[in-house]
């Protein structure tokens, strides 16, 4: 897992990304690797989760004039249940779905807290404006701007599917 990076802007330090951050920022970039988390059940239990494989497609939208109005983010996820404490039921169905509940929701806001990271620098530092311009030259190139002038202005969705196995040994996922 990465442990964080600089963020720099006309080869000043801006900002520095922390390892927890990082992963919101892998997984935008479709650059899901190997790392930890820890997140508390509904019951307040500290549960760690090994992320381990995932993918992320970014979905411009336009409007009418052909402006770019929004950025769609959908990521899938597997992750593995490494450590649980005593009481916590891996074989119970409501169990496991809120704890891929609250996973995907600590993903999505990791996502958004580098969304909002990259507007608030005005710093693309993810690279997403190339990958519209890989994706979409044509509608790109009409904005005439760079992406990190319009990123406060757009609508940003996230959105986050995990699957669980309770070990790293389980041929089946668990939700």
């Amino acid at each position: 897992a990465v442990a964080g990076f600089g963020v720099l802007q006309d080869n000043c330090l801006v900002s520095y990304i922390d390892k927890e951050l990082a992963v919101g920022v892998g997984l935008l970039i479709n650059q899901v690797g190997i790392s930890v988390l820890q997140l508390s059940d509904k019951e307040g239990r500290p549960v760690v989760l090994e992320l381990s494989a995932g993918s992320s497609k970014l979905i411009p939208r336009w409007d009418e004039a052909g402006k770019l109005s929004g950025l769609d983010f959908n990521i899938e996820v597997s992750a593995t249940v490494t450590e649980i404490n005593d009481g916590a039921d891996l074989s119970d169905r409501e169990y496991i779905q809120e704890l891929t509940g609250a996973l995907e929701a600590h993903l999505a806001e990791l996502c958004a807290r580098a969304l909002r990271l990259s507007s608030r620098l005005e710093a693309d530092f993810m690279g997403l404006g190339a990958q519209l311009d890989m994706a979409e030259p044509l509608f790109w190139r009409m904005q005439g701007q760079r992406l990190s002038e319009l990123l406060g202005q757009l609508e940003l969705r996230v959105a986050v599917r995990a699957k669980l196995s309770h070990s790293n040994d389980m041929k089946e996922s668990l939700t």
